[in-house]
């Protein structure tokens, strides 16, 4: 566009200098001025790549293409008296300045190319790279001929040939079209990051360039007589075949070197993948080892412990002789911390169960009442201890349900001791209720909360929320991971809804549940282990 406006300036003002670099060379006429200004106004609107943009620059680009038709026919332009009045005055122009053939050619094939390049089809994309390539090679035979001194590349016929100024304004007008999409075609391969990317970014300037010198110089040195015509064709042959070797040996060295990246590349991940292969198996075996040692150690920290509650019972009962109050409540405390260890141990032999694979599921038919009883009647307890109102509101109407009756109750248990460790005031409260087939069991606490930051870390092994409250209240940070992967086990889940200082609603959720209805009395009487076997 801005070589156009230079064009077109110098008609305007009568500078000949505008419309040609060379002063020898034919200038830039005013109709291919007009016709490359609307060719880059087309381009450019089709690169916006707006609905409205891109039909406008089709509708430029068919313009262009028309009017450098015309040329081959009629060798006049429609409208061609307008531009003549601008820039002569109201006379005609002379005959000699018609857009040249060539010129006209390959503005026809750019308007083609930017016509189909506004269109975005994809399948259009190979074919708008064909036309812009004709484009330039017209465009390059002229500038070849103004190299060489050659008037016929650049002037087929009698009449003005193709300018440098068209020249220059149609191998950018190409390129542009060429290089507007790059995902297909030669562009693509060209802006490739990989060898082959590489491999033609090295190549084609050479190719280009090196050619194109040898053969400049071996015709200036025979324009000047320093050597015969059958030496120059000789002498060209011998530089072009080295050029060609060196330009070979580049692309191998180019080829040869991304080979040996890959290479080293390809061990590098071979190396990494290896060293995490092997950092897998440490980790599984340092997770078995600790599985392992959990589970025996709790064993035999489970017998012992199970031995000092006997004995307990024994000296409580006034077996061995009689006990005093003072011995009494020493007792009372013993058994206390007895059965609280007692739990922690199975709380982590259950971890390391569920971690290891190992846990299994005992079905039977069961009555959910009497679960949420008997984990209710272990807490209250707890909850009166702290001055803590206890409120259970179980299923009603009365609901049985095929179940691992020892997890769901442990399940329970887990989530309300839970909840009376965090709650210093106010009260605790479990509610059951049936939804689609599914025990929704929900405990709400008035508890000190968790920040929702700490939302979905509170169900990882060994984490507390803080450190201080939990160290106060006791407890291995294992109960509520074990509780949810109890839950998952049983088919269902656990999730929390918190906020810091109002309290956490605990929700799980199991299936099973059966209507009364569909229990025949045969199968609500079978036993734990055929029900388990169903």
């Amino acid at each position: 566009m801005l070589i156009a406006a230079v064009a077109l300036t110098g008609w305007w003002f009568e500078i000949p200098g505008l419309t040609r670099i060379v002063p020898w060379a034919a200038p830039m006429l005013p109709q291919t001025a007009v016709a490359t200004a609307f060719a880059g106004i087309a381009l450019l609107l089709a690169c916006i790549e707006r609905r409205w943009t891109r039909a406008l620059a089709a509708v430029f680009a068919a313009v262009v293409a028309l009017m450098s038709t015309f040329t081959f026919g009629a060798h006049d332009l429609p409208g061609g008296d307008v531009v003549e009045r601008m820039f002569f005055g109201g006379g005609h122009a002379p005959d000699h300045l018609q857009i040249p053939v060539n010129t006209a050619l390959a503005l026809l094939l750019l308007g083609i190319s930017i016509v189909m390049l506004s269109r975005q089809r994809l399948r259009d994309r190979r074919a708008t790279q064909l036309f812009a390539a004709g484009a330039l090679i017209v465009a390059f035979v002229a500038f070849v001929g103004y190299s060489f001194g050659v008037g016929g590349l650049y002037r087929p016929t009698s009449a003005l040939g193709m300018s440098v100024w068209s020249v220059v304004a149609i191998h950018a007008l190409s390129l542009g079209v060429i290089f507007a999409r790059t995902r297909v075609g030669f562009p693509a391969l060209l802006t490739d990051r990989g060898p082959g990317g590489r491999l033609a970014r090295r190549l084609l300037p050479a190719a280009i360039v090196i050619p194109f010198i040898v053969a400049w110089v071996v015709a200036q040195g025979e324009r000047a007589n320093y050597f015969d015509a059958y030496l120059a064709s000789s002498l060209a042959t011998v530089l072009t075949v080295i050029a060609l070797v060196w330009i070979s040996a580049r692309g191998a060295r180019v080829v040869q070197r991304t080979d040996r990246e890959r290479a080293h590349v390809f061990a590098r991940e071979q190396h990494e993948r290896e060293v995490a292969q092997q950092a897998l198996i440490a980790a599984e075996t340092a997770s078995s080892a600790k599985s392992d040692f959990l589970a025996v150690m709790s064993h035999e920290l489970r017998t012992p412990l199970t031995a000092i509650i006997g004995y307990e019972e024994l000296l409580a009962d006034e077996v061995t002789g009689p006990v005093s109050a003072q011995q009494a409540q020493q007792l009372s405390r013993i058994k206390a911390s007895a059965q609280h260890l007692l739990g922690l141990i199975d709380e982590i032999l259950t971890f390391s169960r569920l971690e290891a694979g190992r846990e299994t599921v005992r079905l039977e038919i069961t009555e959910v009442n009497r679960i949420i009883e008997e984990a209710a009647s272990l807490i209250s307890p707890l909850a009166g201890e702290k001055k803590l109102g206890f409120a259970v509101y179980p299923l009603d109407p009365p609901r049985q349900m095929r179940v691992d009756a020892g997890k769901l109750r442990q399940i329970l248990v887990n989530l309300l001791s839970n909840a009376v460790k965090f709650t210093a005031q106010g009260g605790i409260t479990l509610t059951a209720a049936v939804d689609a087939g599914e025990l929704v069991v929900r405990v709400a606490d008035t508890g000190v909360g968790i920040s929702e930051d700490h939302l979905d870390r509170i169900f990882e092994p060994f984490w507390q929320v803080e450190q201080k409250a939990t160290r106060r209240v006791g407890g291995t940070g294992l109960g509520l991971t074990v509780t949810r992967r109890l839950a998952r086990l049983l088919g269902g889940d656990v999730t929390v809804e918190s906020a810091s200082g109002e309290g956490t609603v605990f929700t799980a959720t199991v299936p099973g549940v059966i209507p009364i209805a569909a229990i025949l009395p045969e199968t609500a009487a079978e036993s734990p282990r055929s029900a388990a076997r169903a």
